[in-house]
């Protein structure tokens, strides 16, 4: 693991271990030394980073808001001002600003320092904290392992989709779920997206083995599964055979996101194709599965319904449903009804008005002429069998009685 002499001896860490706060510095400027010598200037580190300054602090990736309150106080103000302008500019037109701004900002190793440990590491750790349920029972290495490629990724891939971020998901179930065996593979992964770039790969390593030394020391279970969980599955493979079923008629495997969950629905349908093709049925895909994706062949057979289905067919499917059930043409109000549950006391009330033939609402029936109503209503007869309702003390044929004299 590459080391990086840090002069500053009293650092916050933060709850990370000594050990991960040195590999992120490392991997950020190398050691002090280079770093006064090569980065004390803007720099642009390629591909879609932003111009970047300090241990690793990526003006482009930060609002002006943001930076304002990090950089404050601690550089001059020309250097603030020129760099506030950086703030969400990326890619090639963030290389032409770093060249501009080279005999402009000039950062010590100090200041780069005082910003990555009061600013960058509290600000990307209640990030990871508010992603990653389980992240505060993680040991000292293992957490700033994961702080580590929150600061070099972004933290958000945790929750993108993609194949590019599967294994910064997967890592993110892993930790959810207490399989921690299983990260260091999952880190290791992540190299075959940088195949070019010794740096990042090395990187990658450190991480993996720091995370490793960090599940011996405070989780050795987890430890003890290192020799037995098998490496992950490449996403690119993944994607490659999910797509490949899709083309074929299997379209129950899902999106196509280089992600293979046990008993998914990828599993699924790998182990429904190994079945049709008379391969050995086992999920796995090994080079025997992708050789026979690989033949000619005509797509599975699949119903023309749902062949053309759409996401609202299930929909529409729900309402006719209900239509039928509740009678042609009949209003939401009616169907609300309809599907109220006959104990309630609405409902108990609307079954007697019917009975009656009062015409209770959305009964649907006018009243009968001869319908009992009242007691007041003395032309009418009483409805067979029902009790007469008990006048009002004061009233007398629904009016108010009057009083009586005084005396």
């Amino acid at each position: 693991m590459t080391n990086a002499v840090i002069s500053a001896s009293a650092i916050d860490l933060h709850g990370i271990s000594r050990a991960a706060f040195d590999l992120i510095v490392a991997a950020e400027v190398t050691s002090e030394a280079w770093y006064s010598k090569h980065l004390r200037w803007p720099t642009w580190p390629g591909e879609q980073s932003g111009v970047t300054i300090g241990c690793g602090y990526d003006v482009g990736q930060a609002t002006r808001q943001q930076f304002l309150a990090d950089w404050s106080g601690k550089i001059p103000d020309a250097m603030l001002k020129a760099l506030a302008k950086c703030c969400g500019v990326t890619g090639q037109a963030a290389a032409a600003l770093a060249r501009q701004l080279r005999g402009v900002v000039d950062i010590p190793w100090d200041v780069a320092l005082e910003v990555f440990a009061n600013h960058d590491i509290p600000r990307y750790l209640a990030i990871c904290r508010r992603l990653l349920p389980g992240f505060d029972e993680l040991s000292p290495d293992c957490k700033g392992v994961v702080l580590s490629i929150a600061f070099n990724r972004d933290a958000g891939g945790f929750n993108k989709p993609g194949t590019r971020w599967t294994e910064m998901r997967q890592i993110k179930a892993a930790i959810g779920s207490g399989e921690l065996a299983k990260i260091p593979g999952l880190i290791r992964s992540m190299k075959r997206l940088w195949p070019d770039s010794r740096g990042l790969r090395i990187r990658r390593d450190d991480e993996a083995a720091l995370f490793e030394h960090g599940l011996a020391t405070s989780h050795p279970q987890e430890h003890a599964k290192l020799a037995t969980t098998p490496a992950p599955v490449d996403p690119d493979v993944v994607a490659h055979v999910q797509a490949r079923l899709r083309e074929l008629g299997y379209y129950d495997v899902g999106q196509v996101d280089g992600e293979q969950s046990p008993q998914g629905r990828t599993e699924g349908m790998v182990l429904a194709y190994r079945n049709a093709r008379g391969l050995p049925l086992t999920p796995a895909i090994d080079d025997q599965l992708i050789a026979e994706l690989g033949k000619p062949q005509a797509p599975r057979q699949v119903a023309e319904t749902r062949a053309a289905a759409t996401v609202e067919d299930p929909r529409r499917g729900l309402a006719d449903d209900r239509a039928d059930r509740s009678g042609q043409g009949v209003g939401r109000q009616d169907l609300r009804r309809l599907e109220r549950p006959r104990h309630s006391r609405r409902a108990r009330l609307g079954d007697r008005s019917r009975d009656a033939g009062l015409g209770g609402k959305g009964s649907g029936r006018r009243p009968r002429p001869d319908a009992w109503r009242g007691p007041g209503d003395r032309d009418r007869p009483r409805r067979p069998g029902r009790r007469r309702r008990r006048r009002r003390p004061g009233l007398v044929c629904g009016r108010h009685a009057r009083a009586a004299p005084p005396g």
